[in-house]
């Protein structure tokens, strides 16, 4: 049986940067979202999460805010990967910074049916062979991101296990807003 959703939307392209902190004491990140809120640039998806001492830190950016993200690095980012290619530079935040380019998140409106939905989605997405690059739930919304590009397939495989509201199409911005400094 399906689970009825209110709907899905997706987002634009984007980049996915994962920051792990080294210790308790590690304050890079907290630095890190200060300039970039200085800049003025949206994080449509921010989750945290740690065990122990280990944090990780995800957030994403749109692709074309990347390149002003990427400046607030020390120098270039030391692994960027793109749909499984990785490519190498260098980083001041060595062995703290994953970078993803190629991201898309993908948002569903489960009514509160998130917890119920959860390891459905991810059996689902797993039987597809799409990657979950991280994911978050609420009361009111399941954020996934996974490879921009297999959006579209992601949904053709969630259609197996929900059911969307009559005439519903998957919505995609169609539009971006962009904050401009005083």
């Amino acid at each position: 049986m399906k689970i009825s959703i209110g709907g899905i939307k997706f987002s634009e392209e984007l980049v996915h940067v994962t920051h792990r902190a080294l210790s308790t004491n590690d304050r890079s990140y907290v630095d890190l979202i200060k300039r970039i809120a200085e800049k003025r640039i949206n994080m449509p998806f921010v989750c945290s999460g740690g065990l122990g001492a280990a944090m990780h830190n995800t957030f994403c950016v749109a692709a074309d805010d990347f390149l002003i993200v990427a400046r607030l690095f020390d120098t270039p980012p030391i692994l960027c990967e793109r749909a499984g290619q990785q490519l190498s530079s260098r980083l001041s935040l060595v062995d703290q910074l994953q970078i993803i380019h190629g991201v898309g998140t993908l948002t569903l409106f489960p009514h509160r049916r998130s917890l119920t939905m959860l390891g459905q989605i991810i059996d689902i997405l797993g039987q597809y062979g799409i990657i979950i690059h991280s994911l978050c739930t609420s009361i009111s919304a399941i954020a996934i991101n996974v490879d921009y590009q297999l959006l579209d397939q992601a949904v053709e495989a969630l259609e197996k296990i929900v059911e969307l509201p009559e005439n519903h199409a998957p919505f995609r911005p169609e539009f971006s807003v962009r904050q401009i400094s005083p």
